[in-house]
């Protein structure tokens, strides 16, 4: 089966895995499968500060984005 390359990935998640160099560079930082960071909708809280250090991003980018009504929730 092909893989859809055309899924939008959320900006959090794309940031990190352009800057890591791709999913497989990525998945190595972390210690996870390739699959398991193509399947993330978010960066899992637990990998949110390994991340930013390892790839030298500020925690907000890796964090999904709040709206208006989440913030007053």
């Amino acid at each position: 089966m092909a893989r859809n390359r055309d899924t939008k990935r959320p900006p959090c998640v794309q940031a990190a895995i352009n800057q890591a160099g791709g999913v497989l560079a990525l998945a190595k930082i972390v210690g996870v499968t390739p699959q398991a960071v193509s399947q993330w909708r978010i960066v899992p809280a637990h990998h949110v500060h390994t991340l930013s250090e390892a790839l030298k991003l500020p925690l907000c980018e890796l964090l999904p984005k709040r709206t208006p009504a989440q913030e007053r929730a």
